[in-house]
């Protein structure tokens, strides 16, 4: 694009170019505005290759901002939901014995300071000579992480101590907050972060402001080293989504899970999901045959396009990320994953960024292409034949690309027909697709590509480093040769001076790049038994540093959806009116636990007791949570980026025993106790205090858990009515047309769900239970120990002290947090304007007279 600029504007466009005479001042101004202004070559390619010089520190800043908009919301997230979920009050309080460095605890000097108005122990901890409440300083710590990201996400400062602080801090809270902060993508999170902060983000920013010659000249050499430098850090992060999605293709093929290997996954996906989107269940009703495509297109994009995100060519890379990110919209529009899907997308940013920096401030030298100004021909033919060869480079790459996509495809899917009748319901029941990969052919495909993939992304690195470093100094002689120094020696010392300190930053920069993607490429040889058994020499290294940051959640192996959920059993023999393509009914079988409660006073209960003659039948009342599928005639909502991490975790607790879930009846013992905190959790609004207006005429006195099976119902068509047990909406009186069929695929039903009761989860638990206080003492809980309102916790200090000070200003914010982060939000952003405002005047100021005076002297 450089190259074609230069010759459009020189051999197009009037042909006005300077020669080696000077030009007359009264000529250049008496020319129209609309024709070209009169520069020599090195301006020219200055100022048609700014635009394209500033692509890449266009992608760095927009990189940067919406990670820290990713932090900002994961802080938000976590601030909302402390109170009933980590607080000391909630279902899992803060463990501070899990945070430690090196083996040392953080807070050795925690202790507990009995309450008179809650008559319970409160959690303290002591920062230098001033002890704060464990809930006051976690809610300090979010807020002060949302307030910082606001910041980075401003442009205001986006230095990389400050994505290091949002590391540590979203660290800290993850770590105490137990069970409910383990999901990968906050793993992923800190990993991202990580990276960010090291390899990607700015720690060193210097500028010169002179308008000397040779000052000018340093300031471009240290402006091309420091932009370079940014682009190094894009090696470590392309390595970062090429393992998180390597890793989560091919831990779905060596599972020999049957709906991955059958690509029948999505046929239970959309219905088994932790939480559905509205759009689930419109995707669910998709034919048997584009749903089974789906997951085989899923495979080639997780598989081997994950091996064109660390190509060194750049349009090879585009084609990657952009198969990634539709990858990710289709699942952000089908499902509810919080950040997780945007912070994939943000991963991909990277791969638009040419690793030759110095190519897109110059315009595109680097070929060895001669600029001739005495033969305007000469000049022409030359640029012809730069322009020519171009094209020839980029058939030969897009043409090697898409054969390696369509040899990917032969490889890896199979369509297979087995029907030789000619009618269109015979033909589309008689196509399908299946997965020619097996087990064997994963693990070979592992083991002949990881032991060369990272060093090669890390020689890649070597390569852009070298290239971009020598570049620099030749563009330093080059400039050396064209201009006079004329500056004293105090002055040249100073910018050399400031020069060598960018080139240690930019060795330093290197050397950590190089360090990461080492570390980063250590959980795939954990993929296959034959590269744990023969490690590469000199891997040890990075193995001991990877179980370091493996310990602080800063370099993790993934492997997302190894498993299907949610299967239901077929006993049953294939018949040409079930299954589709010869293979068994997907019948969803989506586990939900259901908690139950019984209202009543203890007067009554009383009264019952004494008439022996009177047999009272409990009412049992379904609790309905905000987000995760209860009543059969809800609607599933959207709610991503935020996640209810309760919601979450309630699907987990559904696939296995409440025995390894004690949290389950810590909720239940919350729930029965009625602590408002951990009721806001729950979409009942009745049961809020007496301050909300609602007084309950009852209390709760039981509580049981009941686990049902799930499904989607479906619209009457011919694959659903040959799936067994399904709730097919208007019975089989419907007309199988192709309107009726849109018409229900496009329309939001009455029952969105079908549910059949299989087993008591939890038994009845009564308040004050011996047996629940015993089982929740050995698990590590306090049963019954509640508020009804949250700034109640402040009253266990004393008025006057700076503890009661701090958690009533930490209360304060919570009841205004909205209205504060909008503020905070206003005031960054119009810093931000300003500053950007008052700089591109500067600049624009500067730039004018710095175009003239050159002009002049030609």
């Amino acid at each position: 694009k450089n190259r074609w600029n230069y010759f459009f504007h020189n051999n197009t466009m009037g042909g006005n170019k300077l020669s080696h005479s000077k030009v007359d001042s009264s000529s250049s101004s008496s020319s129209s505005p609309s024709s070209p202004s009169p520069l020599s070559p090195e301006q020219n390619k200055k100022t048609t290759t700014k635009s394209t010089g500033s692509t890449a520190v266009l992608y760095h800043h927009a990189f940067l901002s919406i990670l820290s908009l990713i932090y900002f919301q994961a802080f938000v997230s976590y601030y909302l939901q402390y109170p009933g979920l980590n607080s000391t009050f909630g279902v899992e309080p803060v463990n501070m014995k899990n945070i430690n460095i090196f083996g040392a605890e953080i807070f050795p000097n925690s202790s507990s300071q009995k309450s008179d108005n809650l008559n319970e122990m409160v959690d303290m901890i002591k920062l230098n000579t001033m002890e704060m409440d464990v809930d006051t300083f976690c809610e300090m710590v979010a807020f002060v992480g949302g307030l910082l990201s606001l910041v980075c996400a401003s442009g205001l400062v986006q230095h990389g101590l400050l994505f290091f602080i949002l590391v540590i801090l979203y660290y800290f809270l993850t770590a105490i907050s137990g069970v409910f902060y383990s999901f990968q993508w906050d793993i992923l999170l800190l990993e991202t972060g990580f990276l960010t902060a090291l390899c990607y983000a700015p720690w060193l920013t210097l500028r010169l402001h002179s308008s000397s010659s040779s000052q000018n000249h340093d300031h471009q050499q240290h402006h091309l080293l420091s932009s370079s430098s940014t682009t190094l850090g894009t090696h470590p992060i392309r390595l970062l989504l090429f393992k998180l999605m390597f890793m989560s293709g091919v831990v779905k093929i060596q599972s020999n899970c049957p709906t991955w290997s059958n690509l029948t996954a999505l046929e239970y996906h959309f219905a088994t999901q932790c939480l559905p989107s509205p759009l689930s269940w419109h995707v669910h009703q998709m034919h048997p045959f584009i749903l089974r495509l789906g997951v085989a297109i899923t495979f080639i994009i997780e598989i081997p396009v994950a091996f064109l995100l660390v190509s060194p060519i750049r349009s090879w890379r585009i084609v990657g990320a952009y198969m990634q990110i539709l990858l990710q919209i289709l699942i952000i529009v089908t499902g509810n994953y919080n950040f997780f899907n945007v912070l994939t997308i943000l991963l991909c940013l990277p791969c638009f960024v040419d690793d030759y920096y110095y190519r897109e401030i110059e315009g595109g030298n680097d070929m060895g292409v001669k600029h001739i100004e005495n033969d305007r021909g000469e000049t022409r033919k030359s640029w012809q034949q730069v322009i020519q060869w171009g094209k020839i480079q980029k058939v030969i790459k897009h043409t090697a690309c898409v054969v390696f996509l369509l040899w990917s495809c032969h490889s890896m899917i199979q369509f297979d027909y087995n029907n030789t009748t000619s009618n269109a319901k015979g033909f589309w029941r008689a196509i399908n697709v299946r997965l020619k990969m097996t087990k064997s052919d994963c693990d070979d495909l592992i083991n002949q590509s990881v032991p060369f993939l990272p060093p090669l992304a890390m020689f890649f690195l070597v390569v852009n480093a070298t290239h971009c470093f020598f570049s620099s100094f030749w563009y330093d002689r080059q400039q050396k040769n064209r201009k006079n120094n004329k500056d004293n020696n105090k002055t040249r010392w100073m910018s050399h001076a400031k020069i060598s300190i960018t080139i240690l930053s930019y060795l330093f920069r290197f050397a950590t790049c190089l360090l990461c993607m080492g570390v980063l490429s250590v959980p795939l040889i954990t993929l296959t038994p034959e590269l744990q058994s023969h490690q590469q020499p000199g891997l040890d290294f990075f193995i001991r540093q990877w179980s370091v940051g493996r310990s602080y959640r800063i370099f993790n192996g993934y492997g997302l959806f190894r498993r299907m959920t949610g299967v239901g059993q077929y006993r049953g023999a294939i018949s040409s009116s079930i299954g589709w393509a010869g293979l068994h009914p997907s019948i969803v079988a989506r586990p939900e636990i259901i908690l139950e409660t019984v209202l009543g006073d203890d007067e009554s209960d009383s009264n019952h007791m004494k008439d022996s003659t009177v047999v009272k039948v409990d009412e049992w009342r379904e609790l309905n949570f905000r987000w995760k599928p209860g009543n059969v005639h809800e609607k599933p909502r959207q709610v991503a980026p935020h996640q209810p991490r309760l919601d979450w975790q309630m699907w987990f607790a559904a696939l296995g025993q409440y025995q390894h879930n004690p949290w389950l009846i810590h909720l239940m013992d919350k729930i029965l106790n009625e602590c408002r905190p951990v009721l806001n959790l729950l979409d009942e609004d009745e049961w809020m205090s007496s301050d909300s207006g609602v007084e309950r005429p009852q209390q709760i006195r039981k509580i049981r858990a009941r686990l049902f099976n799930y499904d989607f119902t479906r619209i009457d068509t011919e694959w659903s009515r040959g799936i067994p047990g399904v709730d097919i909406l208007g019975g089989d009186a419907k007309a199988d047309s192709d309107n009726a069929l849109l018409k229900d695929f496009f329309s939001w039903p009455d029952q969105y769900w079908s549910r059949s009761f299989q087993r008591e989860y939890v038994p009845i638990l009564e308040r004050g239970n011996p047996s629940v206080i015993r089982y929740l003492s050995a698990s590590g809980y306090k049963s019954g120990k509640c508020i009804d309102q949250w700034s109640q916790r402040c009253d266990v200090f004393e008025a006057a002290s700076n503890v009661r000070v701090l958690c009533n200003m930490s209360s304060w914010i919570r009841d205004q947090y909205i209205s504060c982060n909008v503020v905070a939000f206003l005031i960054i952003i119009s810093i931000a304007f300003i500053r950007a405002k008052t700089t591109e005047h500067g600049t624009l100021r500067k730039g004018d007279g710095n175009l003239g005076d050159k002009v002049k002297n030609e």
